[in-house]
């Protein structure tokens, strides 16, 4: 069904050039119950909507027209700050960019000891970046890093529970400081 309402979108979209929202496939699903646990500590809302193939467009929400209507305002929201559209029914990938890891080296070897020692990482057998985060690495089912922290107070004596978000370089560049400070 997604690549016929693609191609009708494509079709139709020579018609004429300054498309809407409308001119584009959109799908609305709603999450099986094992999608609404919690994952890093937030809840998935129970409805997803997304532009076909448009990979970054989409949306979540309570209900399937809230999920929409928050797809819509993301569209425009691009729609505004973009010059041009993607033609309907076409494929749109994401650029992936790599976020900076400069605050992950200037505290390398806080990072790596507390890789090893809260984390249980080998040096070597991570990638990290300045928004990776504890959460990144919580298996647990109840989904807190309440473990994470009290491993911090015990091995480096600060209390980082308040870092939100709980950012690898953020909880380094505290380390860091308590040791400045000492």
């Amino acid at each position: 069904m997604d690549k016929l309402k693609r191609a009708i979108s494509f079709l139709k979209s020579f018609r004429r050039k300054d498309w809407d929202f409308e001119d584009f496939p959109v799908r609305v699903v709603e999450r099986a119950p094992h999608e609404l646990r919690p994952i890093h500590g937030h809840t998935p809302l129970r409805w997803a909507a997304w532009i076909i193939d448009w990979v970054p467009m989409r949306s979540d929400g309570d209900t399937p027209e809230e999920a929409v209507a928050t797809l819509r305002q993301r569209f425009e929201s691009f729609k505004a700050e973009n010059s041009r559209l993607p033609r309907p029914g076409t494929r749109v990938m994401p650029k992936i960019v790599f976020t900076p890891d400069n605050e992950i080296e200037d505290h390398y070897d806080i990072v790596e000891d507390l890789m090893l020692r809260v984390l249980g990482f080998e040096p070597g057998n991570y990638l990290l970046t300045n928004d990776s985060s504890l959460w990144d690495f919580n298996d647990e089912e109840e989904a807190s890093n309440e473990v994470y922290y009290r491993k911090i107070m015990l091995l480096y004596g600060i209390d980082v529970s308040d870092i939100e978000p709980p950012t690898i370089a953020s909880i380094a560049r505290r380390i860091h400081g308590s040791r400045s400070a000492g």
